[in-house]
């Protein structure tokens, strides 16, 4: 293994201007933090700058922060600014499906910055700041200083990469996830288990770090009492689901509201097939072009997974087994939407995919081969999102 440069600790009280620029430039905050700047800012460009060109007409260009804060991003604004809102049946879609950290630290910001909306955007940005950070740090103890510089980038310029500055809850999930993750590995529990806690509270698939947190601390400690404080971990989603008790009568109303938007549980080879079948199904260029965007990340995904038994210690593929599991357990009804919609959201999730991703990209050829494709595919489908077409 080896680490970054230790030539700045992140750590180390800041004092002026002078300090925060000697501590972003140099390790480990230079690294992903200039990936973090270089990504966004093309990003926030293309939104001020392109979107509108193509496809959608001039007149209907969105302005910069509308951009960011479509579909999902405007029920968690509604919950920042309003809160919970239930319309008593779960057959009626409503907010009560989406979990409450996120809406809260946006809140929290929008007070600061006089705004909730732009508090959200804030807090995802920032989330994925701290997500690249940790990533970097976590990849140069299991791989290598050069891997995980690849492995960030990969992840800031993957095709979907959008969504994490959109006000939805990815970055701020995975921010969590990431640090309960590098904490664990290096034995830190005090700081590993609350932030396992914040990450259930973030997303349902948050308790898929569970498994491998659970693995780690026995393989590193074996056998004790402390043990028992893991069981804190599903706590925030435990919470959340006193919460929808009291609110909805039903503790998982955020899971059975998921009728609402006309998802089902269906068995992973299921939705692998369903997702084969949409990409040569003659229903339209559009719809084709979003099936075979899920149908791809589908198979990247399982294959980086495969790839992760071979690279990466065991604790990373206990963690994309129960995500991939439940990323692929359910579909949208096929009369209604395409059936894999919103799953390569999820796979997101698989932040080891990348790490396995940042190895091999020690073939330069594939390197620049994956630069070069996800960076153009970036710009094509962040135009559509932004531009208010359903993307994913």
């Amino acid at each position: 293994m080896s680490t970054p440069p230790k030539s700045t600790s992140p750590t180390k009280l800041i004092r002026g201007p002078r300090q925060v620029w000697e501590a972003l430039t140099t390790e480990p905050l230079a690294t992903p933090f200039s990936i973090f700047f270089g990504s966004r800012i093309a990003l926030y460009a293309l939104v001020l700058f392109f979107v509108g060109f193509f496809p959608g007409k001039p007149d209907e260009k969105p302005g910069f922060i509308e951009a960011f804060s479509q579909w999902d991003g405007a029920w968690y604004l509604s919950i920042a600014t309003d809160g919970y809102r239930w319309p008593g049946s779960p057959e009626v879609q409503s907010n009560v499906v989406f979990f409450p950290l996120y809406p809260l630290l946006g809140r929290i910001a929008g007070w600061l910055a006089g705004d909730a909306q732009w508090g959200l955007f804030i807090v995802s940005n920032i989330s994925f700041a701290v997500y690249l950070y940790f990533l970097y740090r976590l990849a140069c103890e299991d791989l290598d200083q050069p891997s995980a510089s690849r492995a960030v980038l990969y992840v800031a310029i993957f095709p979907l990469s959008f969504i994490f500055s959109c006000l939805y809850s990815e970055s701020t999930s995975f921010a969590f996830t990431v640090a309960a993750f590098y904490y664990a590995r290096l034995g830190k529990w005090h700081l590993a288990i609350p932030l396992a806690v914040l990450t259930t509270l973030t997303r349902l698939a948050g308790l898929a770090i569970l498994v491998p947190l659970v693995y780690e601390y026995f393989r590193q400690k074996g056998p004790r009492p402390q043990a028992l404080l893991l069981a804190l971990i599903p706590g925030g989603t435990a919470g959340f689901a006193l919460y929808m008790w009291m609110l909805t009568g039903s503790p998982l109303a955020f899971a059975s509201t998921q009728k609402a938007w006309f998802r089902r549980f269906t068995l992973p080879w299921q939705t692998l097939s369903m997702g084969f079948e949409r990409v040569h199904w003659p229903i339209g260029h559009y719809v084709t072009a979003i099936a075979i965007v899920d149908f791809a990340s589908i198979v990247l995904f399982l294959g980086l997974t495969l790839l992760a038994f071979k690279y990466l210690p065991a604790a990373y593929w206990l963690y994309c087994i129960p995500i991939l599991f439940l990323a692929l357990s359910t579909t949208i009804d096929p009369t209604k939407a395409p059936p894999t919609g919103s799953i390569p959201r999820f796979l997101l999730a698989l932040f080891p995919c990348f790490m396995v991703l940042g190895k091999m990209g020690r073939n330069r050829y594939l390197d620049q081969a994956l630069r070069a494709t996800f960076a153009i595919l970036l710009g094509v489908i962040s135009i559509y999102f932004f531009s208010h077409f359903w993307v994913v």
